[in-house]
């Protein structure tokens, strides 16, 4: 694989990771501690699908593929 893809891969990953972080810290939108990982998936997968209308939320879901909505939920989800 390509140092491009490679650096073009991890970009995405910590872009979409401080995104979550920017709203969802506890003082500007719900903080996603609140939220089992499978209760994040379930809105993120909403989101997606369009199910779920948010400005902000179905645009950042839109861009996110399965696996990416899970592993977040993974990473900021209560356990």
């Amino acid at each position: 694989m390509n140092k491009f893809l490679l650096l073009a891969l991890f970009s995405v990953s910590v872009f979409a990771n401080v995104q979550c972080i920017m709203c969802h810290n506890g003082s500007y939108q719900v903080n996603l501690a609140k939220y089992t990982p499978q209760e994040i998936e379930k809105m993120m997968l909403e989101y997606k699908k369009g199910e779920k209308i948010g400005d902000m939320m179905s645009s950042i879901a839109r861009k996110m593929s399965v696996k990416e909505i899970k592993e977040t939920s993974e990473k900021f989800g209560k356990h």
